[in-house]
């Protein structure tokens, strides 16, 4: 699938694993807020969590993705329970109301 063929989260949340797996296997990618703009489209905020070692080259793949990925913000949190760092992607996206899908 490419980019700009993408129509749903469930599609781009797909796709942004393919491109974080080439670099790395331990994330995790969600949506993390909502929010409607108008009758027709919403505002969402996708998270991705990665160790800090990838972050770089992950920021860079999912970077490519702008216009689709607005890059929000990044963060560094306490390490998780094995003492790895991890940091924390925040990416808004717009989509269609008609595209958001029930999960």
């Amino acid at each position: 699938m490419e980019a700009e063929n993408i129509k749903t989260e469930k599609e781009l949340i797909a796709f942004c694993e393919k491109l974080i797996l080439k670099h790395e296997d331990d994330f995790k990618i969600f949506v993390s807020e909502r929010s409607v703009l108008n009758h027709a489209q919403y505002k969402a905020v996708l998270t991705v969590i990665v160790p800090i070692s990838a972050g770089e080259v992950v920021l860079k793949e999912l970077m490519s993705l702008t216009p689709l990925l607005n890059f929000k913000n990044s963060s560094v949190d306490a390490t998780d329970e094995r003492g790895v760092d991890i940091l924390n992607f925040d990416f808004t996206l717009d989509f269609m109301r008609s595209c958001l899908e029930d999960e």
